[in-house]
């Protein structure tokens, strides 16, 4: 078997969220450790590779201080896997995750040899491929982008050198980087249906209240270049989305 470690990732004065998703875990007998997640507060975000002009470009908005530092705080956890000799993968999960289902059986049920990158929760309907029937009812599918979350997904060394490589120069919300097979090339796989769910709570009053930052569709700023640039980039990405969904039926093996 692989060696796998889980660390889910917290904010460090969220202890409430924390102990919520250690309940989960410890109800599954799932050992994770708790890494404390980057935030604006905690980090110097001046030292970050980050490119604005390519965000408002892309985007038609700079990236917040809140989506620079939860890319960080993946980012920090795909280059410390990549130096880790004890482990082979990471498993990689988000406080405001639901575990519907054992992670650990599911995993095990898995050829893991040929995954670099798979993605255990969902939010978008994809195009896909059904790779094989798990033992524990569930689909292995490969994807032909993935399905734009980041709320628990499993890496393996080789996958998070090559999505370090890709998404370490940040202009867009890392979510979206991770999606885009076509571009840093690291095929992304999927169990179906998921065992884990990001339930996102947006009451400033709860406890498990979920705070990504304000977004906006366009910066009050944006220019007309910047408009028309994110347009093309949206006729770009629509082109290589439809690209990729006929390369993956395409394939006879995935």
């Amino acid at each position: 078997m692989p060696r796998i470690k889980a660390f889910v990732i917290n904010v460090a004065s969220s202890d409430y969220r924390r102990d919520h998703f250690m309940g989960q875990a410890e109800r599954l007998g799932m050992p994770v450790e708790v890494f404390d997640a980057v935030t604006p507060a905690t980090a110097d975000l001046s030292g970050l590779r980050y490119d604005e002009t390519r965000a408002r470009r892309f985007t038609g908005r700079p990236m917040t201080d809140t989506e620079k530092a939860c890319a960080l705080s993946h980012l920090s956890l795909w280059r410390a896997l990549q130096q880790d000799e004890a482990a082979d993968y990471y498993l990689i999960l988000e406080d405001d995750s639901v575990i519907f289902r054992d992670v650990a059986a599911v995993l095990e049920a898995i050829d893991l040899g040929p995954i670099d990158f798979l993605k255990l929760s969902g939010k978008k309907e994809r195009p896909m491929r059904t790779v094989a029937k798990l033992a524990t009812g569930e689909r292995l599918v490969r994807y032909a982008f993935g399905p734009l979350d980041a709320a628990a997904y499993l890496v393996s060394k080789r996958g998070a050198r090559r999505l370090e490589a890709y998404c370490e120069t940040l202009f867009t919300p890392i979510d979206l980087l991770m999606d885009r097979s076509y571009d840093h090339g690291v095929p992304v796989y999927g169990v179906l249906p998921y065992p884990v769910y990001a339930e996102f709570c947006m009451d400033p009053d709860s406890p498990l209240f979920s705070d990504i930052g304000r977004r906006v569709k366009y910066a009050d700023d944006v220019t007309l270049l910047e408009r028309f640039t994110v347009r093309f980039h949206r006729i770009v990405g629509s082109f290589k989305r439809k690209r990729a969904a006929i390369r993956l039926r395409r394939m006879r093996s995935v």
